[in-house]
């Protein structure tokens, strides 16, 4: 089916009745993102951490013919006792005879049935975070890629974050070709804000999370120079038409504080649904037999702050033997000194602290914007193409799985759960300068606490697809809306620090007629209410709505409302 009906951003979560006494931007933070069902799988009660290791040598060929007593493996420091060992290989491609382009399929079919192991590759273009430009290039380096690099057994699928322009796992070339070609930019969170005030949505994501001072201190520096007399617009636009700034006096630092945590909010929930996206195209390569391969081409994302989610992607790709490469569509940059000329003009003389912070910038920013790639590459035996602008070498070099690749696996002793991050290191001896990919780091399990299970308990209830009535909810849907109407009374908040605390997961799934789940929706609220706002809210109750661009008549659509707190879900079919 097409991607084109999946469920998209909705306009908000919305506090009915509330208008005398409108929630503060510090009272309720929220999040949408696409949902998808992980698979079903039995959990033993020990915890093993596995960890699939790539050894290459200089010249970048994977090394064969090493034995269990070759690794070693530490975890924070401490060697541990191997308990699992193998050795896995995928047999290169075969590179397809001269054949007639726009063949039906990617090779002839008397090569497939020659005995060659199927490869299945997921080429997922970030459609999110890149911009038409650089999705272009890579489009155009993809293309040359599938003409000529794709052999016997083949099978390929496009994907992208946005979840439109998609194509299955297929060896139809004219197919395939289509799908690529059909590929554009459907950004969701700003590159920056409008106006005088300027600040990057790298800018942002220090100044709110308190990383360095320096990108604040430009920002006051900027904010200063936008003096009414200098004709400095203050008020603009976060880039997608959302509003940026109301009436807040020029000298209030709470103005940058205000703008710098709006557009963070859109880049985390940007980075969020990409890592999201890419787990539910792991888990689609997870069922296909044969080698498999995830090619991420992005321009990169922010994942500081996300490394949960980032370990989450790479747990399952280990677990389901997938590899992910990354390229970077940017190439290799070479910025020039000072502002963009936009910039610099807006401004008349440009401050010093923002000039300085400006430069410094231009090489620690595209360094973070790669590094959830590095990671996912890295941690899953992949690689990372980068600072070369032959991308379709980059395509050439990543669609290939790893031709062998060894599999660890150990159990940590009185591991403890409390979430905390465990540093991974893998040895060889001996070691012949080889490169050494592996998975960095794994999460310990979090405290045993409802919101700990929250996750699980939704997905189970996706896929029971019975009803629970745990929370007071009424759920209607208007055109491709489907509303909800919570009553707070019967919702477990928890008073702290004189504010009523609790967290609210809104989740849509749509299911096809034999119950095969097809795409979704996940909205995330969290709120810290002042006595005024809960007491307006407690008469009132709740609304939130999540917007569906158009759903098949078909399908079935399954509702779950879940609290933190102590775990209470609600679940409902809605027809």
């Amino acid at each position: 089916m097409s991607g084109r009906w999946i469920a998209a951003v909705a306009a908000g979560l919305l506090c009915a009745g509330v208008s005398a006494q409108r929630p503060q931007a510090d009272e309720v933070q929220m999040g949408v993102r696409a949902y998808h069902l992980a698979p079903f799988v039995f959990s033993a009660q020990t915890q093993s951490v596995s960890d699939e290791v790539v050894v290459r040598d200089p010249q970048g060929t994977p090394v064969g013919g090493l034995t269990r007593d070759a690794f070693a493996i530490f975890d924070n420091g401490k060697r541990q006792t191997l308990t699992g060992f193998a050795v896995s290989s995928a047999a290169a491609p075969v590179a397809p005879a001269a054949a007639p382009r726009g063949g039906a399929v990617l090779s002839p079919a008397g090569e497939a049935a020659a005995g060659v192991a199927p490869r299945y590759l997921a080429l997922y273009f970030d459609d999110v975070n890149t911009s038409n430009a650089l999705l272009g290039m890579a489009r155009q380096a993809a293309l040359q890629f599938t003409g000529r690099m794709l052999g016997a057994g083949d099978r390929v699928g496009v994907f992208t974050n946005s979840g439109l322009d998609t194509l299955g796992f297929t060896r139809d070339r004219v197919a395939l070709e289509h799908a690529i070609a059909g590929l554009s930019a459907h950004a969701r969170a700003a590159a920056a804000t409008s106006g005088c005030l300027r600040i990057t949505q790298y800018q942002a994501y220090l100044i709110a999370n308190h990383l360095d001072p320096s990108a604040l201190e430009a920002a006051k520096a900027n904010l200063s120079a936008c003096s009414p007399s200098g004709g400095g617009a203050l008020f603009g636009t976060m880039g997608n038409g959302a509003g940026m700034l109301g009436a807040t006096p020029l000298s209030e630092p709470p103005l940058i504080r205000s703008s710098s945590d709006a557009l963070w909010q859109q880049a985390r929930a940007a980075s969020e649904d990409t890592l999201a996206s890419m787990a539910g195209v792991v888990a689609a390569l997870g069922r296909e037999p044969g080698a498999r391969v995830l090619l991420l081409a992005s321009s990169g994302f922010i994942g500081g702050t996300l490394e949960d989610r980032q370990d989450a992607v790479i747990r399952l790709a280990l677990h389901d033997k997938v590899t992910i490469s990354a390229l970077d569509a940017r190439g290799l940059e070479a910025p020039g000194a000072g502002l963009p000329i936009d910039e610099a003009m807006e401004l008349g003389t440009v401050p010093q602290a923002m000039y300085t912070f400006a430069e410094t910038a231009k090489m620690s920013e595209p360094m973070e914007m790669e590094a959830a790639m590095a990671n996912l590459a890295l941690s899953t035996g992949g690689l990372l193409f980068h600072n070369n602008n032959d991308l379709a070498l980059g395509f050439a070099r990543l669609g290939l799985a790893p031709s062998v690749a060894y599999d660890l696996a150990f159990t940590p002793a009185d591991l403890p759960h409390d979430g905390k991050l465990h540093k991974l290191k893998v040895e060889v001896t001996p070691d012949h300068h080889y490169t050494i990919q592996a998975r960095r780091a794994y999460y310990a399990p979090p405290p045993e606490t409802p919101a700990s299970h929250l996750g699980a308990a939704i997905d189970a209830a996706m896929r029971s697809g019975s009803a629970e009535a745990g929370l007071p909810v009424r759920v209607s849907i208007e055109g491709a809306g489907v509303h909800f109407h919570l009553d707070l009374h019967g919702v477990p908040f928890q008073n702290e620090k004189g504010r009523e605390r609790e967290k609210l997961v809104f989740t849509v799934g749509l299911f096809d007629a034999q119950g095969n789940f097809l795409t979704g929706r996940m909205a995330e609220m969290d709120l810290e209410l002042r006595d005024k706002t809960w007491r307006a809210m407690l008469a009132s109750g709740l609304n939130a709505s999540l917007t569906l661009e158009t759903v098949p008549q078909a399908a079935e659509m399954r509702c779950v409302v879940a609290e933190a707190n102590t775990g209470r879900l609600f679940a409902a079919q809605v027809h």
